[in-house]
């Protein structure tokens, strides 16, 4: 079995010095990070620049100088590499809303009359895509009655070991978590096979080829970094600066190299959907929110903004493989009244008895904080 990860496109406020010079995805990385903390965290940096480049093309005047202002990185190719990313796009656009003839390809959903159904056919798509693997992207609660437009990613991987750990060898063994309660997984072994390997002050890491590798010439790897302490401590002082630094000690050729055996556990993990929308407004996105934002060349309608960038991914690491999926989606909305299906009081709450009428004088009034 191959290891899958499935993307789809996503909140750290950071100080500004280490904002300013660190990579678009290892902000966004940190956000997710932070915001899963104590969950297993799957996140594609490439699903929600993929996101961002889509956006792109359907704006224009200051909303599209805001976009083409953010350092997006080195755009993704799998040219000269070892792997074959399946990389899929849709639109998706309510009934109602007039569009621009050079918006392209795009599908017809009720999003604005019939959510339940317009979430059926965006998860039937996203299902197809990822091959299974993310088969329920949205639910109705992720949208509203002014949702107009929905642009989606997907990023599908499928690719074997250069050396395949056998499944004899895979055994049972003691695992520690963050909360320091012990649990039992199952752990792959690499036998006699060694792979690179480095190690700093407070970590060590190890790159497992894909098949292939050898050959290449941009290989890919599936990195793994053990931490010396926590490893959601260690997460949120990664920058793009120290990554590059263990990246560039695992590419040292084999003269100079550390090679060592590894035990890796056999794992699964399906990520949550994550909201991007607070770190992309961070990072200097601010008129693409707002209902000043311009979409023209998709759409005339006035008052359409971004709502938000949101993604869902997992990943299956196997003997024979890695399986990886990421499903990124930006949501545009229409300005109007303010949705409220739901108001659920799960939290101390004023009350009133009275007219409502302007200056009129509460009969009762006070705060509930849920005890006697």
């Amino acid at each position: 079995m191959f290891c899958k990860l499935l993307h789809l496109s996503l909140f750290l406020l950071l100080p500004c010095s280490m904002a300013a010079e660190d990579s678009l995805s290892m902000q966004l990385f940190r956000s997710v990070a932070k915001e899963q903390a104590g969950h297993n965290v799957v996140f594609s940096p490439v699903g929600v620049v993929r996101s961002l480049e889509q956006l792109k093309a359907g704006t224009a005047g200051e909303t599209a100088q805001e976009l083409h202002k953010l350092n997006l990185g080195t755009p993704f190719s799998a040219t000269g590499s070892n792997i074959s990313p399946k990389l899929s796009e849709a639109t998706f656009a309510d009934d109602t809303l007039a569009l621009q003839p050079g918006i392209g390809q795009v599908q017809r959903i009720p999003l604005s009359t019939d959510r339940q159904k317009a979430v059926s056919v965006i998860n039937n798509w996203s299902n197809k895509a990822t091959q299974g693997n993310i088969p329920e992207l949205l639910s109705t609660e992720n949208l509203t009655p002014n949702s107009r437009l929905l642009v989606l990613n997907v990023i599908y991987l499928a690719e074997p070991w250069q050396y395949s750990f056998s499944p004899e060898a895979t055994q049972e063994h003691d695992f520690t978590g963050s909360d320091g309660s012990n649990i039992r997984v199952a752990m792959m072994n690499s036998g006699e096979t060694e792979f690179r390997a480095a190690g700093g002050k407070n970590w060590r890491a190890v790159a497992l080829p894909y098949s292939k590798a050898d050959t290449a010439e941009r290989p890919f790897y599936f990195v793994a970094i053990l931490p010396r302490a926590d490893a959601q401590g260690f997460a949120q002082h990664l920058t793009q600066q120290k990554l590059d630094i263990i990246l560039s000690k695992l590419a040292q050729d084999e003269e100079d190299g550390v090679r060592s055996i590894v035990r890796l556990p056999r794992f699964s993990a399906h990520g949550r959907l994550c909201n991007l929308t607070p770190t992309l407004k961070a990072l200097g996105l601010k008129h693409i929110f707002t209902t000043e934002a311009n979409f023209s060349p998709w759409s005339k309608t006035p008052g359409l903004r971004l709502a938000a960038v949101c993604q869902k991914a997992c990943v299956d690491v196997q003997e024979h493989g890695t399986t990886a999926a990421a499903a990124s989606y930006a949501e545009i909305d229409e300005e109007g009244e303010d949705v409220m299906e739901r108001i659920v009081f799960d939290r101390p709450f004023l009350w009133i008895i009275g007219e409502l009428t302007p200056n009129s004088t509460p009969l009762f009034m006070g705060v509930w904080e849920g005890v006697e």
